[in-house]
């Protein structure tokens, strides 16, 4: 399975916005810390942008963001 999901929440969004808001959590955040903690488990640690690469991508990523800020000056 892919980790990553599209979740619509419809009249759940305000009180999760809300909530993240209190924690200081990001959305994503609050949404993984409550299921985590419906289920009795630990909510994971997810590592954000190229830390969440393999090496590799992560490097091909950095050199194509870089060759886009040189065309872009």
């Amino acid at each position: 399975m892919n980790d990553r999901i599209t979740l619509r929440l419809g009249d759940l969004a305000e009180p999760i916005a809300n909530a993240a808001t209190e924690s200081g959590r990001s959305v994503s955040e609050e949404i993984r810390h409550r299921l985590a903690e419906s289920f009795g488990v630990n909510a994971p640690e997810m590592a954000q942008g190229f830390a969440a690469m393999s090496e590799k991508k992560a490097e091909r990523a950095r050199k194509k963001s870089a060759r886009t800020r040189r065309v872009q000056k």
